[in-house]
């Protein structure tokens, strides 16, 4: 037997060959690439809740600094600059234009609720979705009592 051609019979003997074939290695792209896809439609959601937390969290900040205005005036001052409309329950309201970072703050007053001489002030913030389109709106209540 010649070394030579047992030589190139070892090359060309398929049943020791080891590897992938060309179909394997490209049904295991697609399947990594659905992966990665899915992974990014992940992300996409997270960032998304993210920023609808942040902008919460800012209109959050913006009630309680207008509760904080009206608790720390005196009691008489405690009003809105116009009367509601009949359909409304409360008496006076202050609605600010809105700002740069586009929430709009309405504060209610009402009179003698819950109880006489009580005034119960609530304050709302607005603000409009960049992406949706979407409007959102949070607000808060607190009661302010005259002082005894």
């Amino acid at each position: 037997m010649n070394n030579k051609n047992y030589f190139i019979g070892k090359l060309v003997n398929k049943d020791n060959e080891q590897g992938f074939t060309l179909l394997e290695v490209l049904i295991s792209m697609i399947i990594l690439a659905i992966g990665l896809l899915g992974i990014a439609a992940m992300q996409l959601t997270a960032i998304k809740g993210n920023t609808l937390g942040y902008k919460m969290n800012e209109a959050t900040e913006r009630i309680e600094t207008k509760i904080e205005e009206f608790k720390n005036s005196p009691f008489k001052d405690v009003k809105g600059e116009e009367d509601c409309s009949e359909s409304e329950d409360c008496n006076t309201f202050t609605k600010e234009k809105e700002d740069p970072d586009g929430y709009t703050r309405i504060s209610y007053i009402y009179e003698d609720m819950p109880v006489k001489g009580a005034k119960t002030v609530e304050v709302e913030v607005s603000w409009i979705d960049e992406n949706t389109l979407k409007k959102h709106k949070i607000s808060q209540r607190t009661i302010i009592a005259p002082p005894f």
